[in-house]
Parts: C-alpha cells; sequence; structure tokens
C-alpha cells in the first residue's frame, strides 16, 4: 500500500507543527525521512490490513510515538556548546591553546 496524498499532507502538517520539540541539530527534512521509513515500516508489518483508515491510524499512531522519543530524548540529553577551535588557534600560540583546554576540563 503506497502513501495517498491524504497521508502525505498529515506528515507534513504534523511534522511542520511538532518541530519546534525535536533537539536543535535534527532537520526537517530528517524528521519528514523518518516518517517515511515509519510508513514503510507499518505496511510491511501489518500486510494484513486492507482499509486504507486502519493503515492511517497505525501510522499516526507509530509517528506520533516517533517524535515524542526524539522529544523526551531531547529534554534527557543536555546540548553542550563546543567552542571553536578554530579561532583559538589563530588567535593564540600553542601554549595558552593548552592552557585553555585545560581550565575547561578543571
Amino acid at each position: 500500500m503506497e502513501m495517498d496524498v491524504g497521508t502525505i499532507g498529515w506528515l507534513h502538517r504534523y511534522a511542520r507543527r511538532h518541530f519546534w520539540r525535536l533537539p536543535s541539530w535534527y532537520d526537517y527534512d530528517d524528521l519528514i525521512q523518518d516518517g517515511y521509513l515509519n510508513w514503510l515500516r507499518i505496511t510491511q508489518r501489518y500486510t494484513d490490513v486492507t482499509e486504507r483508515k486502519h493503515m492511517m491510524r497505525l501510522f499516526q499512531i507509530c509517528f506520533v510515538n516517533h517524535v515524542n522519543n526524539l522529544s523526551n530524548w531531547k529534554t534527557k540529553t543536555p546540548e553542550v556548546a563546543v567552542p571553536d577551535i578554530s579561532l583559538l588557534i589563530d588567535q593564540s600560540s600553542g601554549n595558552e591553546l593548552r592552557i585553555y583546554f585545560l581550565d575547561i576540563l578543571i
């Protein structure tokens, strides 16, 4: 069973409305691609489902759970900012750079 226009529209709408919940490094296109992969998994797993409504509901539950899992992962994992090392190398000698990183580690 292939995705119809309604399923693709729902996928894009849901992804656009809930994209703010995801980690900052996660791309919108990756989320859409995950939706297509979820559809593929659902259609391969539930081969006995013939009604489009039933398949759509299975897909919606699967994708909503996927977004929720990503969102929960975001809240449990702190994002760490890494300084731009190229700026430090251009502005300092090697000794100052080593001292800077030692200060960070301590």
